[in-house]
């Protein structure tokens, strides 16, 4: 009994991430080790969907791979100076930045294809179709944890996070073999576990793009006092309108505006009368 069901595989999905517009005890950490590093030799690949989002302050951590307790590997974004970043470190000091240039208006608020493969030789780190190559010999594979946004692994510790989400997060072997796959839509509140192996990852503080979808949201509440208020919906904008006798709200879901404009003439249509 009740409604209709929800289509997962058409719904929007993602982790939303929490940034620099709250403290960073809120801003959001997704941990895919969160129990024990991953054993990834002799190297691996990584592919996720990323979306950046325009605010005031967009520099941060996409994410942070951390090998032997020794080295890190980061992708580091910062919108306002149209930049993307690989970053790889030791012992705070870096080895190797391959950067990306990225013109603000062409990536915001769209899906960007990242991946990167990982060997003893290197990294291969690619922006949509746009490849990158880092020659460096790498070790630690047997002891890597991963983590996305806020992190708070001793040395490695960043509350540095940007406007972001991400989606389709997938761990490749050396042999190309899809060994994690975390989709981002079915959550269990804090946690998520991979498609493949059941592998749990940790969010702390998360948006869930599909609790939209699943869950009741107050948004906004207009009081009327007059009879036979109209409401009018445009999917396509995401734009409702409500209309009195006195004044018409033009309320937009997606900026979480409302425009409020004074009736001239004409009144709502009045259900039951003849026309």
């Amino acid at each position: 009994m009740g409604g209709n069901p929800v289509n997962f595989a058409s719904t929007r999905y993602g982790l939303t991430f929490r940034s620099h517009t709250v403290n960073q005890d809120e801003r959001t950490s997704l941990d895919l080790s969160p129990e024990e590093c991953f054993n990834l030799k002799p190297g691996f690949s990584m592919s996720f969907d990323l979306k950046l989002f325009e605010a005031n302050l967009t520099y941060g951590y996409v994410f942070r791979i951390i090998l032997d307790e020794i080295s890190s590997f980061d992708l580091i974004t910062n919108l306002n100076t149209e930049k993307l970043n690989y970053v790889l470190s030791k012992s705070s000091s870096i080895l190797k930045n391959c950067e990306f240039q990225c013109n603000k208006d062409s990536v915001t608020d769209r899906w960007l294809k990242i991946r990167i493969d990982v060997d003893e030789n290197g990294i291969r780190c690619m922006v949509d179709s746009t490849m990158k190559i880092i020659s460096h010999p790498l070790k630690g594979f047997e002891n890597i944890k991963i983590s996305f946004g806020k992190n708070r692994y001793s040395s490695f510790y960043t509350t540095d996070v940007p406007p972001m989400a991400i989606r389709d997060l997938r761990l490749y072997n050396n042999e190309g073999e899809l060994i994690h796959y975390w989709r981002m839509q079915q959550h269990n509140r804090d946690e998520i576990f991979d498609l493949i192996g059941g592998k749990r990852a940790v969010v702390e503080n998360g948006i869930w793009d599909i609790d939209g979808h699943v869950k009741w949201k107050h948004c906004i509440s207009i009081p009327f006092s007059e009879k036979n208020v109209q409401i009018a919906c445009d999917k396509e904008d995401g734009i409702i309108f409500i209309a009195s006798d006195k004044y018409i709200y033009k309320y937009n879901i997606k900026s979480d505006q409302i425009e409020k404009m004074e009736v001239k003439k004409g009144q709502p249509y009045k259900a039951g009368e003849a026309s």
